[in-house]
């Protein structure tokens, strides 16, 4: 290097560090990579050139090489964060024992998110059936992963529901989040140690480790979030669960602090997730599963570091291309208390709702308030407008007024909304949320929200960043619509709050407890739930160990119905008490299996069927779409699995009209032939089997009347249900039956035996007999849900019949039909596809394997249509029955009144339109069974007239060989060398010759000519016995398609190569026919013009 560009270079050096010292004052932190480069030519530096020349001779050297630069120092914030990490000693035992309640906590939150097929759909291998040896286990699933997937897998069920804890501050946040990170690496390094692995150093982590692990978490993350606000600078919070994990689980995987450094600085350059999927236009559900994908990133990050990938020192500070220039507006980070365990002690509890914090006391207070309008026989209807006194932070984030709701992601973090919902239905839960909910589409929420102004209140504002308070207030004034302004309600700190904490323990057990009860037994859940009491059992407990409480070797998917719970429903999950249902009859099937993931779907992905007299829906998957193609090594041999996902599947009348057309497609083969089920088959019965005759239990569910499920899997004598219901033993017989189906009306009570259904319905009680042997759980469980939908319908009997509304016994009644009839639809189109394949493949060609196809698949539909008829009848015969109409009405009956026996319009009209539902069913599936006969009728024909072709060519064979044979005859005479005059003649052979070719042409001509006459219709590319074959370019024995047969006259062409079809045939006959008597007319005619003599005697006069 030239010495004057030594000293250029050493000039601007100097200062830019002079004008760095002007600009502010720095940390020796920031400043310290720079001096150890700079340092000795700065001290060195004056007018002369010696400093220039030290500097340039260094430079100039060929003989030595340039000294490497001294490391540069880290950024202070990251060293502090690995030296607390590393350090730190948790010895707060008010800080383990919170970590205990959070810890419990957050993973109920993930288990009850496991309901939402939204969030299930993400969950699970990237290659569907991958399991990672000693890898980790997701809690409420069978899947095992790597702890990188298995952190985002964690992660993201934590944090659907937006239930888990929280943090507020500058920054707001859900520390527990780091949870999915912790866990799974944990989990992973258990499983790997205690298999011969050294992950770790071989340490076996135990449930205190992991909750030292989680105070840790929570103290970097909340720390970083008291002064230093990333949302005003567009940035998701989950940057710090990003780097709170890493730095953490870096320490948890045996990295010395210095990688631990290199991963933080690491963790810090990588893309940090914009908040522009929490705010309008974009909001998206992209929210519930950004913390699973910080947890992935930090696992991910640790790994590369742990392999020996470096760190960034001033990834931070370094000037223009640092986190603080770039992402930070150029602002240092402000810290208002070094780490330790303040965080988790001050923690949040989400308790109450699940709600956005932010809106949990604005919620309270209108519940309390709707305590007081309650009292005064107010409504939300009376409501004029509410005005919200709060904090600064709840507008910035939750105030939409006017916003349009358009997802759930919208709702659940509009303040507007769940204060409304609060105030429409008394109550916010997680399925208020979804857009089919009934609160989404309340008109008195949408309108109720646009009339609810949030206000600042700057004394809320400032206590909610007040250390010592850190209250998240909210007050709520309501006016009436007649002038009455309701004293306003202040609510300060949520339930959860450390300010309530002793208060919140117990419900948050509670609440831990009711979203573990839905996925296990109750002596798993009581086990889980005392383990969790009991802090001494559960520190020392290896991780691996209890993680295993929460899955099993295979898991049983529900995709259950979800309705559309409008006003008539008031709910929109499935209660706990059928839940547990559920789960017994899955055990029932395979005992081994006590995991259940209840799958609601909120969108109508699959084929729908709406109820005639209310607004509940319900969806239905073909039993022939159901298989276990995605957990297929899990799935148990005796149990039917259940897919997560759906198709798009048109209606079902309407895939009838307009069945595509797929020649070519998925063509049968020889090894796709279906097993032919016997009479007793699943497909014929429902999925029943033979009952034995000695059976004298019935094993019951009991429906209560609020639509509760009071009894489940109930044992009763057979004695006992005919002395208490009232019944006769034949009714019970007919009941019991697997093979008719029957509603049969009693004094007090109607027996339904449709399918797979077997009920008892009373005025207040409705009965579900276990069906033996069932394998059909998927349509007995959808039956379930809308039963208890339809039963917990509010309205009294007297309203119901006068407003047009159905008694509880009807809507029991429906239900079951309901059910019936969308049973009989799906197993309908699951026969009709294979049978309307086989008769497009007939079509193009007939082969021996198409037409065993097409006799099995016969049988088949034939089954379901006497199925279908027998159901069809069994409904038909109670509607020509008045006086069994008039004894439906039980609710009736218990209340002392009496019906005239032609006074049943309601349940008529209820019967009826299911009638018509199981006709249409009967009638498509008749002519199905009309199509296959109609084309084995034409099969037949065809193979007919190809064996009448094969007659014809071997007659014409036979004519041929006896004209060869007879000119044969006289060459044989001439050549037996005898004397005779001929052989005195040149010309004797070629006469002999040709007399012989003669006599063959003309026995030929002959035979054919017979067998021309006595052909009374033309064969398979023959034309009509007329001999006018070639009038129209026809060739001779041209062979076409057999659909032909049925074309009109006139559609072949000149030159098609066929001959004319039956239809044609035999008009040429009747036309010859009218020709020939017209021709016998005119005969006559003209001779009796030639001789009058001829006229008859009338005529003659």
């Amino acid at each position: 290097m030239s010495s004057i560009a030594s000293r250029t270079f050493a000039r601007s050096a100097l200062r830019s560090s002079i004008r760095g010292s002007r600009k502010a004052p720095v940390s020796s932190a920031r400043l310290a990579p720079q001096q150890s480069f700079l340092r000795p030519h700065i001290q060195q530096y004056t007018p002369k050139q010696q400093s220039v020349r030290a500097f340039s001779a260094s430079m100039q050297s060929k003989s030595a090489m340039a000294a490497p630069a001294p490391a540069a120092e880290f950024d202070k914030e990251i060293v502090d964060m690995a030296k607390y990490a590393h350090s730190f000693k948790v010895e707060s035992d008010l800080a383990i024992d919170t970590a205990r309640f959070v810890f419990l906590d957050t993973l109920g939150c993930g288990l009850e998110a496991l309901r939402f097929p939204q969030c299930t759909k993400l969950l699970g291998p990237v290659v569907p059936g991958t399991v990672v040896p000693n890898g980790t286990r997701v809690p409420g699933t069978p899947y095992v992963l790597d702890p990188i997937l298995g952190a985002f897998n964690i992660g993201a069920a934590i944090r659907w529901l937006d239930f888990n804890d929280c943090w507020l501050a500058a920054e707001w946040g859900h520390p527990s989040d780091n949870l999915g990170a912790i866990l799974s690496v944990a989990d992973w390094a258990n499983r790997t140690n205690k298999n011969g692995g050294k992950v770790a150093n071989g340490k076996i982590f135990t449930v205190k480790d992991v909750l030292e692990a989680m105070v840790k978490a929570h103290e970097i993350q909340g720390c970083m979030a008291l002064e230093n606000s990333f949302n005003k600078v567009g940035l998701d919070h989950v940057v710090l669960v990003k780097v709170a994990s890493t730095g953490v689980v870096a320490q948890m995987l045996g990295l010395s602090e210095g990688q631990t450094r290199d991963a933080i600085s690491q963790a810090w350059v990588d893309g940090q997730s914009m908040r522009t999927y929490r705010h309008s236009p974009n909001t998206m559900s992209r929210k519930s599963w950004a913390a699973g994908d910080a947890c992935q990133r930090a696992v991910d990050i640790v790994m590369k570091v742990q392999k020996g990938e470096g760190g960034m020192a001033t990834v931070l500070t370094a000037p223009t291309w640092g986190f603080y220039d770039v992402n930070f507006h150029g602002k240092r980070f402000d810290f208002q208390r070094p780490y330790g365990t303040y965080v988790m002690e001050n923690v949040l509890f989400k308790v109450s709702y699940p709600a956005e914090f932010h809106s949990q006391t604005a919620v309270e207070a209108a519940q309390r308030l709707n305590k007081k309008l309650a009292a005064m026989g107010k409504t939300a209807e009376d409501i004029e407008d509410v005005t919200n006194r709060t904090h600064e932070a709840c507008i910035r984030i939750i105030d939409k007024q006017f916003k349009a709701m358009d997802n759930y992601a919208d709702r659940d973090h509009c303040v507007q909304y769940m204060v409304a919902t609060m105030f429409a239905f008394n109550r916010l839960e997680a399925s208020d949320y979804p857009d089919d909910s009934e609160a989404a589409q309340s008109p008195l929420v949408e309108s109720l929200r646009k009339r609810i102004k949030c206000v600042e209140d700057p004394q809320f504002t400032k206590d909610y960043h007040d250390p010592e308070k850190r209250t998240i207030s909210n007050a709520l004034t309501v006016r009436l619509k007649d002038g009455t302004t309701l004293e306003e309600e202040v609510v300060e700190a949520p339930l959860g709050h450390r300010l309530r904490r002793e208060e919140a323990k117990p419900h948050i057990l509670a609440k831990f407890q009711r979203h573990l009860e839905p996925h296990f037994a109750k002596d798993q859940v009581k086990k889980i739930v005392d383990l969790g009491n009991d802090p001494a059992t559960l520190y020392k407990m290896p991780v691996d160990e209890y993680v295993d409480l929460y899955v099993k070797e295979k898991i049983l998917w529900i995709c259950l119905v979800e309705t559309q719970m409008k006003a008539a429903h008031g709910f929109s999950a499935p209660s706990t008490s059928l839940l547990r249902f559920l789960r017994c009859q899955l055990e029932a099937q395979n005992s081994r299996c006590s995991v259940i993931a209840i799958c609601l779907f909120k969108t109508p992905l699959q084929r729908q069927r709406r109820s005639f007299t209310t607004p509940a829906r319900i969806y239905l998957t073909p039993r022939s779409q159901i298989d276990c193609s995605t957990n297929h090594d899990r799935c148990a041999p005796a149990t039917r699995g259940l897919s997560t996902t759906c198709a798009l599947r048109e209606g079902f009348w309407r895939s009838l009209r307009n069945s595509p057309q797929k020649t070519g497609q998925n063509r049968l083969r020889q090894g796709d032939l279906p097993a032919l089920p016997g009479f007793v088959d699943d497909a014929g019965l429902g999925g029943r089997v033979i009952k034995p005759g000695n059976e004298l239990r019935l094993r019951c569910t009991e429906f209560d009347e609020h639509g509760n499920v009071t009894l489940v899997n109930g044992e009763f004598r057979k004695s006992e249900l005919i002395q208490k219901y009232s019944l006769l033993p034949r009714d019970l017989r007919k009941i019991d039956s697997s093979v008719l189906p029957h509603i049969l009306v009693r004094p007090s009570a109607i027996l339904i035996n449709l399918l797979h259904l077997r009920c008892l319905i009373k005025h207040n009680r409705v009965l579900v007999f276990d069906v033996y042997g069932s394998t059909d759980s998927y349509a007995q469980s959808s039956f379930m849900y809308d039963l208890e939908g339809k039963l917990r319908q509010k309205q009294s009997s007297a309203a119901a019949i006068t407003d047009g509304k159905l008694p509880y016994e009807f809507r029991a009644l429906e239900a079951v039909l309901i059910s019936a009839t969308a049973g009989l639809e799906s197993e309908y189109e699951g026969v009709r596809e294979p049978v309307v394949r086989v008769l497009r493949e007939l079509e193009e060609d007939i082969d021996r394997d198409k037409l065993r196809h097409l006799l099995i698949y016969s049988k088949r539909l034939g089954t379901f249509e006497q199925k279908a008829r027998l159901v069809r009848q069994a409904i038909d015969d109670i509607l020509e029955a008045d006086d069994d109409l008039a004894a439906m009405y039980l609710t009736e009956k218990a209340q002392g009144k009496e019906r005239e026996e032609d006074n049943h319009e309601e349940v008529e009209l209820l019967l009826e339109s299911y009638l018509r539902v199981a006709d249409e069913v009967v009638q498509v599936s008749s002519s199905l069974v009309s199509s296959i006969r109609n084309t084995e009728e034409i099969v037949r024909a065809i193979l007919d007239a190809n064996r009448n072709s094969l007659m014809l060519l071997d007659l014409k064979f036979t004519i041929g060989t006896l004209g060869i044979t007879v000119g044969m005859f006289i060459a044989a005479l001439y050549g037996m060398n005898l004397e005779n005059f001929i052989e005195e003649t040149n010309f004797g052979f070629f006469g002999v010759t040709a007399f012989s070719t003669a006599l063959s042409i003309l026995a030929c001509y002959y035979g054919l000519r017979k067998l021309r006459k006595i052909q009374r219709l033309s064969m398979w590319g023959e034309g009509a016995s007329s001999g006018k074959r070639n009038q129209v370019g026809q060739g001779r024995g041209g062979r076409g398609s057999w659909r032909d047969l049925d074309s009109p006259p006139g559609m072949g062409g000149e030159g098609d190569g066929r001959g004319r079809p039956l239809g044609e045939a035999v008009g040429a006959i009747k036309q010859a026919d009218r020709m020939k008597a017209w021709n016998q007319m005119y005969q006559t005619l003209g001779k009796m013009q030639r001789d009058p003599s001829a006229l008859p005697p009338v005529l003659k006069r």
